[in-house]
């Protein structure tokens, strides 16, 4: 009987270890929202360096995209701006009609909002619904109060999802990421961040 309990003790030790190390192969999703530099803060050393890395610079004062990027580049081009508190990130998916180009940020390096902040998502047709935790939603408050007409980047796992333009501050402790592919790809985000949440 002793020896059938310290193999049942034995099974049951290896089975949750498996099942630990299972969970923890998983992928934990990166999120942040973050401040876009201005054009006017990137330094010009790292213009010139952009410039040779067949980056299309946008035209449009209004916007807050530094420029454009071939598809086919977007994977070759690293560049470390750790030193200026700056990064770029690029958009998820191409952002003109003959997908040739991806819009591309430089975005401050530390997110105002990360996935600690998020209390739960809700997907509502091709849009994800974030609802913040109580410390979260003031950050959130803070944040849009203090970038009202900039724009700002919602960002999972290093690519750019939305850039919204705060329009106000917003104290309800919600934000949205609009303008997804389709109803699938918000339920994957919002499945996808909620998990992250469990972890």
């Amino acid at each position: 009987m002793k020896t059938f309990n310290w193999i049942l003790t034995g099974l049951i030790l290896v089975l949750s270890t498996g099942i630990v190390s299972a969970k923890t192969n998983v992928q934990k999703a990166t999120f942040g929202i973050y401040e876009i530099s201005n054009k006017s803060e990137i330094p010009g050393s790292l213009i010139d360096l952009m410039k040779t890395k067949n980056i299309k610079f946008n035209e449009n004062v209004q916007s807050q995209a530094v420029g454009y990027l071939l598809v086919e580049d977007s994977a070759k081009i690293k560049m470390d701006l750790s030193s200026e508190n700056l990064k770029m990130i690029k958009t998820v998916y191409p952002v003109d009609n003959s997908k040739k180009h991806f819009e591309f940020a430089v975005l401050k390096i530390v997110p105002a909002i990360s996935l600690s902040d998020i209390q739960i998502t809700k997907n509502k047709g091709n849009k994800v619904e974030i609802y913040f935790t109580l410390s979260g939603a003031r950050k959130w408050a803070d944040f849009t109060k203090k970038n009202i007409g900039k724009m700002v980047a919602f960002v999972i796992d290093n690519q750019i999802y939305t850039m919204p333009l705060v329009q106000a501050e917003i104290r309800s402790g919600e934000a949205i990421i609009v303008g997804l592919k389709d109803e699938k790809m918000a339920e994957n985000i919002s499945v996808y961040l909620n998990s992250s949440l469990l972890k």
